[in-house]
């Protein structure tokens, strides 16, 4: 699926997707506390939000292997639509991912502290991969903050975890 444009990025964030459900179905379809409909929106968001980040996880990753990419001939997100315009692209899905915790905590009526925990990891993942706009050509400074961003994305997978089920 790599040399598929999109095909390969939105099947690895389809399958986090699918794995965060599969594992809070039991909480949805169970007679439990946690089967009234905020709690479908709120597991939903959540499941929607990690495949959010993963979604922008694996073209930001790309970015250091665009000329093997297009050596390989492969149609990578970086490759089609140029290196600067995908860390664009990563900066606004993490500003909607803001935006939508904050919905989603309007319309659920959960607790603020995930949509507060949400933005303050969303805006260190803004600030760090923002910092590449000007470096673009340093493949290496690019794979740094890709390294520096991982810690910050199992933070967040934390977060809508622990924010999804006890919230």
């Amino acid at each position: 699926m790599k040399d598929k444009f999109l095909l390969k990025t939105l099947s690895i964030a389809f399958a986090m997707i699918l794995c965060f459900g599969l594992g809070a179905s039991n909480l949805i379809y169970s007679d439990q506390l946690y089967s009234d409909a905020s709690s479908i929106i709120i597991v939903m968001y959540a499941a929607i939000m990690l495949g959010s980040m993963v979604f922008i996880t694996s073209p930001f990753n790309d970015i250091g292997d665009t000329d093997g990419d297009r050596k390989a001939g492969r149609r990578t997100i970086p490759i089609v639509i140029g290196t600067r315009n995908t860390v664009k692209f990563a900066i606004l899905v993490y500003v909607s991912m803001i935006v939508v915790s904050w919905l989603v905590y309007c319309v659920a009526d959960r607790g603020w502290l995930l949509p507060v925990m949400v933005t303050i990891v969303s805006g260190l993942v803004i600030v760090i991969i923002g910092g590449t706009l000007n470096r673009l050509q340093d493949l290496q400074y690019i794979r740094k903050p890709h390294k520096r961003s991982m810690p910050l994305h199992l933070l967040l997978q934390f977060v809508l975890i622990v924010g999804t089920l006890l919230f």
